[in-house]
C-alpha cells in the first residue's frame, strides 16, 4: 500500500484547504527568506564599499554624513579641508596609507572623484581597458558608466545631473574603464586631484571676474576627506583620538557609523521578522486545521483501510506525509519566490 499516492489523493481530494495551507506556508517562508537575504546584502555591501577604510578625515560635522558622502558617495560632503591636512597625515607614523578625495561635480548624475591611482585598490579594482589617468583632465570610469575610450565630456558643478552650472572651459577625456567590482566605484569617475581643483579654480576666477574682485580663490588647493588605513589596532584606536583634537577636522571610523546606522534599521527588520514568523505560524496551524479536518472526514475511509489490512502506524504515516508535503512545497516556492 503506497502512502505517497494515498497522501497526494487526500491533498487533491480538498484542493481549496490544501492550497491556503501551501500559500500561507510559502507566504511566510517568502518573507523570512527576504528578510535574511536583504540583512545581509545590505551587511556584506556595506564591508565591500567600505574597502579596508580604517578612517576618514574630513570637514567638521555630522559623523554619518562624512562616511556616506565620501565612503559610499550617496550624501552631499559636509566641507573642504586643507591639503596640508592630508601632508601631515600622511608622514603620520600612525598611518599607513592615506588616499585624498576632491569632489563636487558629476556628469549624467555619476560622481567624478579626485584622487590617486590608489584608490581603486582598496576595492581591488582593474582595467578592462585603457590606461589609468596621469596627466591632468584624464578620467578612468567604472564599469556601469555609459561612456567608452575617448569620450569627452564637460563636469556640472554639484550632484544633480540635469545642473545648469557647466564647467565648459575643462573637458575631461577617458582614458580607461574598469572591470566591474559590485562596489560603488562602479558608478564614479576617477581623476587627479589636481583636475578637480583647477575646475574649481577656473569657475570660481571666472564668478570674481565678472563680480569684480581679484581675491585669491578660497578652494584652491583644498580636498573633500583623506581615506586612512591604519597600520595597526593600536593606531586605529589612537588616530581619531589625536586628529579629533584640530578644531579644523574630525576623524571617524565608517564600521563604527554603520553600525549605529544598522542599529537604526534593526527595529523595522524585527518588525518584519515578527510578520514573517506569524504567518509561519499561521501556515502551521492551517496545516494542523487540514490534517484534523482529514482525520474526521476519513474516518470511514480509514476504517476500510484497516479491514484491507493498513496497519495504524501505515494510516498515521500518511497524514504526516500530507503534511509533509505542504509544509516541503510551499517552503520550495517561498524560496525560490
Amino acid at each position: 500500500m503506497n502512502i505517497f499516492s494515498l497522501a497526494y489523493q487526500s491533498l487533491i481530494h480538498k484542493p481549496l484547504h490544501s492550497s491556503l495551507s501551501l500559500l500561507a506556508t510559502a507566504m511566510g517562508i517568502a518573507m523570512l527568506s527576504a528578510v535574511f537575504l536583504i540583512s545581509n546584502g545590505i551587511s556584506d555591501g556595506l564591508k565591500r564599499n567600505a574597502g579596508g577604510i580604517d578612517v576618514v578625515v574630513g570637514a567638521k560635522g555630522s559623523p554619518l554624513q562624512l562616511i556616506l558622502s565620501t565612503v559610499y558617495h550617496t550624501d552631499v560632503p559636509i566641507g573642504n579641508i586643507s591639503m596640508e591636512e592630508y601632508e601631515e597625515l600622511e608622514k603620520n607614523p600612525m598611518v599607513k596609507s592615506a588616499i585624498p578625495l576632491a569632489m563636487g561635480d558629476n556628469y549624467k548624475g555619476w560622481r567624478i572623484i579626485g584622487t590617486t591611482p590608489e584608490y581603486p585598490e582598496l576595492y581591488n579594482a582593474t582595467l578592462s581597458e585603457g590606461k589609468m589617468f596621469q596627466s591632468e583632465f584624464e578620467v578612468v570610469a567604472g564599469s556601469a558608466t555609459d561612456v567608452k575610450i575617448g569620450d569627452e565630456f564637460s563636469a556640472r558643478h554639484g550632484f544633480a545631473a540635469d545642473s545648469d552650472d557647466i564647467h565648459d572651459d575643462e573637458h575631461f577625456r577617458v582614458v580607461g574603464k574598469m572591470e566591474p567590482t559590485g562596489t560603488v566605484i562602479d558608478k564614479l569617475f576617477l581623476t587627479s586631484i589636481s583636475a578637480v581643483q583647477d575646475v574649481h579654480k577656473h569657475g570660481h576666477e571666472e564668478e570674481h571676474h565678472e563680480e569684480g574682485h581679484h581675491d585669491h580663490d578660497e578652494h584652491a588647493g583644498q580636498i573633500t576627506a583623506i581615506l586612512i588605513k591604519a597600520r595597526n589596532g593600536a593606531d586605529l584606536m589612537n588616530l581619531p583620538r589625536m586628529i579629533n583634537q584640530d578644531g579644523h577636522v574630525q576623524a571617524t571610523n565608517p564600521a563604527f557609523e554603520m553600525t549605529k546606522l544598522s542599529k537604526n534599521f534593526g527595529v523595522g527588520r524585527d518588525v518584519i521578522n515578527a510578520l514573517g514568523a506569524s504567518i509561519l505560524i499561521l501556515s502551521v496551524l492551517m496545516l494542523f486545521s487540514m490534517l484534523a479536518s482529514s482525520l474526521t472526514e476519513r474516518r470511514h475511509d480509514m476504517a476500510v483501510l484497516r479491514v484491507l489490512g493498513a496497519r495504524p502506524s501505515t494510516l498515521f504515516l500518511t497524514l504526516m506525509v500530507e503534511g509533509i508535503m505542504v509544509a516541503g512545497f510551499g517552503s520550495l516556492v517561498g524560496i525560490i519566490a
